[in-house]
């Protein structure tokens, strides 16, 4: 009798064979994240909005209302073969890069950044989806050139095009992530450990010019490193409130909706939700997440290196280093491991932009680690 994960078209039905294909482990996991996320947004939502004066839980009713194209855009991106991918990427990425550069002149000013346009009565920052379509056209042009040396150069060569309207912006973090998953991607790709000493040297470089180009990135470094430590109350309030927060928590939390610090941490719901977490779901809750986020890249790495199509080899993992980077630089951020960094924690923060980047190149990364399962019935194309 075959195997169910070894039927074909004739003997199963489609969704059979979607549901045999696909990577379970991560996909729980991802479902899992979202509910969580849905529970913190909840949480959180009447001590901010009481802050900024809006009405009580809008945040959590906004969020409910990306929730359904966001999970509709998992679902759909999962479908996808080799070449739909592609061209889902490069069709977005210059959509997003376009709108990038339209923020420069139409978008929404907060805390000194051009990164949002207004759409809908939505802010949408059109950045976001320039992660997971960078991965991908840079792991399609590394395997269509694998045999010639400039395709470091012409991976290279798109990614700092990418980074371009984002300095401009500027966007310190968001270029820093997007520089991580391609020279990730391209050490994968066999770029040597020389060149590699090359692009780190430049990227130090172009670090020590952003300090002093940058007022507010000179600002934060400086704020990490103790300037205005004795001003508790100033530079260093939020961050000092999020450790407040993993303290008063404790092992088992205080319990959802019980958090008194949240009063008083104005990014509670986005880029420090995590600390929401810590304080009312304790350190074991705090613990699973992680699990949560640690299965979704390791996974999608142990499959990526069991396979012999260096395209998928290198999509895959651009993605995961992308996912992976982001969540722990939003941690080290909130933990004071390093200088806030202004990037959202995927499926907890709120962020609609995030969350539907994210479900979309969660949902191709399912796409590209279903080709593992054998099935015939979607195309590799």
């Amino acid at each position: 009798m075959p195997s169910p994960t070894l039927r074909t078209e004739t003997q199963a039905s489609p969704w059979s064979l979607w549901w045999d294909g696909l990577d379970r482990w991560s996909f729980v996991a991802v479902l899992l994240l979202m509910a969580m996320g849905v529970w913190l947004i909840a949480s959180v939502s009447p001590s901010v909005t009481l802050q900024h004066k809006w009405s009580a839980f809008v945040l959590l009713k906004r969020h409910l209302i990306i929730l359904v194209p966001g999970m509709l855009i998992l679902l759909a991106s999962t479908l996808a073969g080799k070449k739909g991918i592609v061209q889902m990427a490069v069709v977005m990425g210059i959509l997003a890069w376009g709108a990038v550069w339209g923020t420069l002149g139409f978008g929404i000013e907060i805390k000194g950044a051009r990164r949002w346009l207004s759409l809908l009565g939505f802010s949408l920052q059109p950045s976001e989806f320039l992660k997971p379509a960078l991965s991908i056209i840079v792991a399609f042009v590394l395997a269509q050139h694998s045999k010639s040396t400039s395709k470091f150069l012409y991976a290279m060569g798109i990614t700092l095009l990418t980074l371009l309207p984002l300095a401009l912006q500027p966007d310190l973090g968001m270029m820093f992530l997007l520089c991580l998953g391609s020279f990730g991607q391209c050490f994968v790709a066999g770029l040597s450990f020389r060149a590699i000493g090359v692009l780190f040297c430049m990227a130090l470089c172009s670090a020590i010019g952003a300090y002093f180009a940058f007022p507010h990135a000179a600002h934060r470094i400086q704020v990490f490193l103790g300037a205005g430590v004795e001003d508790p109350f100033g530079s260093q309030y939020q961050i000092m409130q999020a450790l407040k927060g993993f303290a008063a928590g404790g092992l088992l939390g205080k319990g959802p909706g019980s958090g008194t610090l949240l009063a008083a941490l104005p990014d509670g719901h986005a880029d420090f939700i995590f600390a929401a977490a810590g304080e009312e779901l304790g350190l074991v809750v705090c613990l699973i997440l992680l699990g949560l986020y640690g299965l979704i890249g390791v996974r999608s790495v142990w499959i990526a290196f069991q396979e012999m199509d260096l395209f998928y080899v290198l999509a895959l993992v651009g993605l995961s280093l992308q996912f992976s980077f982001q969540v722990i630089l939003n941690l080290a951020s909130v933990l004071r491991l390093v200088p806030t960094k202004g990037v959202t924690l995927p499926f907890l923060s709120y962020g609609g932009s995030s969350f539907l980047s994210w479900c979309w190149g969660i949902g191709m990364m399912l796409a590209l680690s279903r080709r593992y399962r054998g099935l015939s019935y979607f195309a590799r194309k």
